[in-house]
């Protein structure tokens, strides 16, 4: 599964409008992010075995020492251009990567790294006899639909939701992962929201001379890729924001997390996760786990940007806090968000 050929460059993004990026680039920036996260957690937290990483000589330092705190090995496989290709994997599968990457041996790389078994055999079939970009092969008259998790379009500004390039839009084996790996991020505490905004937009593609064109409503970009004397068109269809299978669970909230009606647990305000700026409480929680943990027990606080109140009551343990609000949502709890 070897990227990074003289094709692979990406120009971009070019911003359809200044409104377009003032209220897309922090949405883009913000979904790089949980994707730089989520491949480490993959492996950190077991969905995974091992990640391919791109890294400079200071941050293949800090990631060796990192991954030996968690039991897990760097396997420097391959200098490009001023980084290293490194495998993030467990010490019992070090001499398997030797082997595999000094033996050209895609299949078994995909294997090592979780990729599913159809679309290892799709991978090895077209990048076998050449082709860098899978887009075309699984078009279906023109068209690329499907579930968010197996959208790979936006993969060259690193917004996506699995680690490898699907055998169609709608692999079974793709979206399952996609979603197990939504999860890890979001129990992490990472909002895996802006990662699902951009890949349910909707996208069209073309290719002409070995270079891509990737146009959503609200930026471009470029991208090399094989070469066509004609012109390659694909479409993809805007889907659903939905993303229902990652509301909280039970069992997967970290210790200490809050659950609003759970046995022992503190109300707050009767609003959303959405009102805290996270795409599902999940995420919310989590993040408020850490800084509970973070904080202890204090006698007093003031949260400036508090949202619904939702920490703050977390934070006050049994006590009344107060709040206020500049929001007309929020009426309904006019209070000075402070403990005392």
């Amino acid at each position: 599964m070897r990227e990074g050929l003289p094709t692979e460059w990406v120009r971009g993004p070019q911003w359809a409008s200044p409104a377009a990026r003032l209220e897309w680039e922090l949405v883009l920036t913000t979904a790089q992010a949980a994707w730089a996260e989520l491949e480490l957690l993959s492996v950190s937290e077991g969905v995974r075995e091992a990640a391919l990483l791109h890294l400079t000589p200071e941050e293949l330092v800090r990631a060796t020492h990192d991954a030996a705190g968690q039991g897990l090995l760097v396997v420097p496989l391959a200098c490009e251009g001023g980084q290293t290709r490194a495998a993030l994997t467990r010490p019992p599968r070090f001499a398997d990567w030797l082997e595999a990457w000094s033996g050209c041996d895609d299949e078994a790389i995909g294997e090592l790294l979780g990729f599913p078994g159809c679309c290892r055999e799709h991978f090895c079939r077209t990048w076998g006899r050449g082709l860098t970009d899978t887009v075309a092969t699984i078009a279906r008259d023109g068209k690329i639909d499907g579930p968010p998790e197996a959208n790979l379009l936006l993969r060259h500004l690193g917004v996506r939701l699995v680690p490898h390039l699907p055998c169609s839009p709608t692999c079974e084996a793709t979206v399952a992962l996609g979603k197990d790996l939504a999860h890890v991020v979001a129990r992490a505490g990472v909002d895996p929201g802006p990662l699902y905004r951009l890949l349910n937009l909707p996208v069209t593609y073309s290719a002409l001379h070995g270079v891509a064109v990737i146009e959503t409503p609200h930026f471009r970009l470029w991208a090399g890729t094989d070469y066509t004397p004609d012109e390659v068109r694909v479409t993809r269809a805007e889907t659903k924001p939905e993303i229902a299978h990652l509301q909280t669970r039970a069992a997967e909230v970290p210790a200490g997390a809050h659950i609003p009606g759970a046995p022992g647990s503190t109300p707050g305000p009767a609003t959303t996760w959405d009102d805290n700026g996270f795409s599902t409480r999940e995420a919310m929680d989590a993040a408020h786990a850490t800084v509970l943990e973070a904080v202890g027990k204090v006698d007093s606080a003031l949260d400036l940007g508090c949202g619904d109140g939702a920490l703050l009551a977390k934070i006050a343990d049994g006590r009344d806090p107060w709040q206020i609000f500049h929001d007309e949502r929020f009426l309904g709890n006019t209070r000075v968000d402070v403990i005392s």
